[in-house]
């Protein structure tokens, strides 16, 4: 029965060894991650899943607006994205950072009520993730023909 497992790990490991290449050359991730070791991460929070939604993303804008698109409004679609883009960075609070009195002009406080939290950045934020979904659902499906 040990013999076994052990084989079984040897086969597991030998499989993983051949995989030992560099993912995301360029992007938010720079290379730092190899394949296992983004297989073993742990999903504990949201904050991977939108790195990787803003590094397709970048890929996408990319992609339409090379020569070899065939798609009819390409740069609408690439402006598009890069829309959704900049929201994103709001949700990861990559954005440019404004005091208090440039967030007051920037950020509608009339509705503050439908939003559970404190703050004008906090608001921001929140209102960027409401927003940033709305338009995917409304945008995305027409990116491709």
């Amino acid at each position: 029965m040990k013999y076994r497992h052990k084989v079984k790990m040897e086969q597991k490991s030998n499989k993983v060894k051949g995989q030992k290449r560099r993912v995301a050359e360029h992007g938010p991730w720079e290379g730092k991650y190899t394949d296992e070791e983004i297989a073993s991460m742990v999903d504990y929070d949201y904050d991977y899943l939108l790195d990787t939604m803003y590094y397709k993303m970048e890929r996408m804008v990319a992609f339409f607006n090379s020569k070899y698109v065939h798609i009819a409004d390409a740069k609408k679609v690439a402006k598009q994205i890069e829309v959704a883009m900049r929201l994103l960075n709001i949700i990861r609070g990559k954005s440019v950072t404004y005091d208090e009195k440039e967030l007051e002009k920037i950020v509608n406080t009339r509705n503050w009520r439908r939003y559970h939290t404190s703050g004008l950045y906090g608001l921001r934020k929140e209102k960027a993730w409401h927003v940033f979904f709305l338009y995917l659902e409304h945008r995305m499906r027409n990116w491709w023909d």
